[in-house]
């Protein structure tokens, strides 16, 4: 088939996934209302090509929720609506956050399982990880051992992992297994951070050109934009090092176990993650953690699939939904044959990487022209700055004695 003009963000991402092969995504949360399902119903009436979309829709979280548009849950009743409400409208998962508290996650919990809904997300602040019990933990937060102390701004909590010693990992891996849960650990998200050291050099790389301008130069940036290496020293660096070596330790020892693994990207939410490659990104990270390429391939796929609970857990077989990737090379042995692929199949239509590659082209064009790199990356820089700046001071006048 032949592909449309370049559209706006939303068509951006839906193709991005596509063109490196990946025919099934995993919605964590809308940052508008609705946003995922719009777009899963555009793919599907054909407006643009992209992946099928399974999604979380809306954020649960507790009172003082981070994200705009999160569904607030103080209580037991609200706990139960919540899941009614998400249901009723086409959830397939339900997203939870930060700020729950555990009465109410526990019926939560419950109610999901009988709507047959997982509860996957962070594992909320006030709540041990073998308590929160979520079915699928993402980032591997809350699986550090926890302190008294107040709550430290992200990515201080991760100084929790130095107290991670052989047993803590021993006693995660055994919760996990007892419990059958599974983790989304997002490797890519620190590795991405870390990387922001040398930002400038970062920003060259050529996938953020697949993206808009004002992405890496003004949303992303260590100058004004919305990421956290903007605030950190060189102490703050060499803590995510550390907490991301005993992050692929204890990835290791899951595993080994049989844990279910995921390959997630939190892409869309992450400074400097884009959509697409840094799937593939991942899965090299999970690779060099230890699982062999075979495991990854498997984890993104076959293991994806049944956790989505779809339909012939990505088998090739008679009835199946023609969904899937042409390589010139195996990736069994080597995940650099990942950026072989010679086509993309999605819903039995074909899309030959010549055609994805001029579209592409099309896309590079559209995100760095002169009014994108002139006018709307420096408005856009100027408003993220000015929003971080009211966030510190509201803070900083909260901390105020009084």
């Amino acid at each position: 088939p032949s592909l449309p003009l370049v559209g706006d963000d939303n068509e951006l991402m839906a193709f991005l996934y596509l063109y490196h092969g990946i025919t099934t995504v995993r919605s964590m949360g809308d940052l508008s209302p609705g946003q995922s399902l719009d777009v899963r119903n555009a793919i599907q009436r054909g407006d643009y090509p992209g992946p099928e979309i399974k999604t979380c829709l809306s954020i649960i979280d507790g009172p003082n929720a981070l994200w705009e548009g999160s569904i607030i849950i103080e209580n037991e009743q609200q706990a139960i609506a919540a899941v009614k409400q998400l249901q009723a409208a086409g959830a397939d998962c339900l997203k939870v956050y930060d700020g729950i508290q555990a009465p109410v996650l526990t019926t939560l919990r419950q109610a999901a399982q009988q709507a047959n809904l997982p509860v996957i997300g962070h594992v909320p602040v006030n709540i041990p990880y073998d308590q929160a019990l979520l079915d699928d933990m993402q980032h591997l937060r809350g699986l550090h051992p926890l302190n008294d102390k107040p709550i430290e701004r992200y990515p201080l909590f991760l100084q929790r992992w130095q107290q991670a010693d052989e047993q803590h990992l021993q006693e995660v891996v055994n919760t996990l297994v007892k419990h059958q849960l599974a983790v989304t650990p997002t490797l890519i998200t620190l590795d991405r951070l870390l990387a922001s050291q040398q930002f400038d050099m970062l920003s060259q790389q050529p996938e953020y050109q697949y993206l808009p301008h004002y992405y890496s130069h003004a949303l992303w940036s260590v100058d004004k934009g919305m990421n956290a290496a903007r605030f950190m020293q060189t102490n703050d660096f060499d803590t995510v090092k550390y907490a991301l070596q005993k992050e692929r330790r204890l990835l290791a020892m899951l595993h080994q176990a049989g844990v279910t693994i995921h390959v997630g990207t939190d892409a869309g939410g992450a400074p400097m993650v884009v959509p697409g490659i840094s799937l593939h990104q991942e899965m090299r990270l999970l690779n060099h953690a230890g699982l062999s390429a075979n495991d990854v391939l498997i984890a993104a796929t076959t293991t994806a699939y049944k956790s989505l609970e779809a339909e012939y857990q990505g088998q090739v077989t008679e009835g199946a939904p023609a969904n899937f990737i042409i390589l010139k090379e195996d990736p069994r042995g080597n995940l650099d044959a990942l950026d072989s692929i010679v086509a993309v199949v999605k819903a039995g239509k074909l899309y030959p990487r010549t055609l994805l590659d001029q579209q592409l082209k099309e896309w590079i064009a559209h995100n760095n022209r002169w009014v994108e790199r002139r006018l709307i990356t420096p408005l856009f820089g100027f408003a993220v700055d000015r929003a971080i700046q009211q966030k510190i001071n509201e803070a900083a006048l909260n901390e105020t004695p009084h």
